[in-house]
């Protein structure tokens, strides 16, 4: 049976919103979020919690046909092939892929700069702080040293 979708009034969200709030919970410049919470203690009991090394792909195929679900697919194409005719060295394949990362068929992570509301990003920071040349700040440089925890 379906489930119905309350729709919360504004000032219903607004305090939604300040309850869950971490804005300045740890510093005005920080740029981690909840990863924060993820410390080295975090990583060792997670790790002591493998038993068979046994990893578990998260991975899905591209699709590339359009529908509800996936509006804008992603554009994918072979830049370079290679030359059957061609056994004198060495030769590449390349491919290019586009894709817009915000929709229901693809996973990402979201940078703390993803969402504004009122007016500002995570933290209070200003629009002006994310443009069309990218995020001037909390980008996902943060994870760029991987993440490793325990749900």
């Amino acid at each position: 049976m379906a489930r119905e979708c309350h729709q919360l009034a504004t000032e219903e969200f607004d305090r939604l919103f300040d309850s869950v709030c971490n804005w300045g919970r740890w510093g005005p410049d920080d740029e981690r979020g909840t990863l924060n919470y993820v410390t080295g203690d975090h990583i060792r009991k997670a790790a002591a919690l493998v038993r068979s090394g046994r990893t578990v792909s998260l991975s899905l195929p591209i699709n590339k046909v359009a529908g509800p679900d996936n509006p804008r697919p992603p554009a994918h194409y072979m830049v370079n092939t290679y030359d059957p005719s061609d056994t004198s060295g060495q030769q590449f394949a390349t491919d290019y892929l586009a894709a817009e990362f915000h929709g229901d068929c693809s996973t990402h992570i979201d940078a703390l700069c993803h969402v504004a509301y009122k007016g500002r990003i995570y933290n209070g920071k200003p629009l002006s702080s994310v443009t069309s040349g990218g995020a001037r700040i909390q980008d996902i440089a943060a994870f760029a040293h991987g993440v490793v925890g325990k749900g």
